[in-house]
């Protein structure tokens, strides 16, 4: 696990920086008045998980998560193939 503060999770949502590197980007997951998304990062050869959110609409200002939060906690994740079943019409 690794601790952020609310400027280094603004920082990794919005650019890239010398101290993180983002990996998957995500998609805004939501369309109603809050959306969120999870990043993931790389951190001294490790990756980790963001979750961050947002609210407010596409016609007005977006207010962000990490503007009234102080810290966050991430975890480290690892890529694994994932294989899936499921029912299908045929």
């Amino acid at each position: 696990m690794i601790k952020l503060t609310g400027e280094q999770a603004r920082a990794i949502c919005f650019e890239d920086t010398d101290e993180f590197e983002t990996v998957d980007g995500g998609d805004w997951i939501g369309g109603g008045k809050t959306e969120d998304k999870d990043i993931v990062f790389k951190k001294d050869k490790k990756h980790y998980i963001l979750g961050v959110s947002r609210s407010g609409s596409h016609f007005t200002d977006w207010s962000y998560c990490f503007e009234y939060t102080e810290t966050y906690e991430c975890v480290e994740v690892a890529l694994v193939e994932v294989t899936k079943t499921e029912w299908v019409a045929v």
